[in-house]
């Protein structure tokens, strides 16, 4: 199983280093300084644990600032990107998770699409209709 996560935040990161002990895991994102420390089996944020296991285990984990790289052959793409919440206008701005969505359609239109962003209620089933897709899926 080729498995992708976008956003190498807490989040992404965790579920990278997670998976990566058993699968394949290619991580994506937008900062060149995050993942030339994390394919140097360097944590870029400060986590007892994944900083633990970048270093001392065997993992299965590929990062890059290449869209096409990571999403390609994707069975299943976690997606763990920022929506920040405006309460002023009770919002989510959900723009990188749609973005990112748009991505996984060009490039691996039959992967699993699974966002851990947080996300307004309704938001799955909205987008599969805007989106004509079945494979979207919301994980918390």
């Amino acid at each position: 199983m080729n498995i992708a996560v976008v956003g190498a935040g807490y989040v992404g990161l965790s579920i990278s280093v997670m998976l990566a002990q058993k699968y394949n895991v290619k991580l994506l994102d937008i900062s060149s300084d995050k993942i030339q420390l994390i394919n140097n089996k360097k944590s870029p944020i400060k986590d007892e644990y994944i900083s633990k296991f970048l270093a001392e285990k065997n993992l299965l984990l590929k990062a890059s600032t290449n869209v096409q790289e990571v999403l390609l052959d994707a069975d299943i793409v976690f997606v763990a990107t920022p929506t920040n919440y405006e309460p002023e206008k009770n919002y989510f701005n959900v723009d990188s998770v749609v973005s990112v969505i748009k991505e996984i359609i060009q490039y691996a239109p039959k992967a699993q699409i699974v966002v851990k962003s947080t996300l307004p209620v309704g938001f799955v089933d909205e987008y599969r209709q805007k989106l004509n897709i079945n494979n979207l899926h919301f994980f918390s």
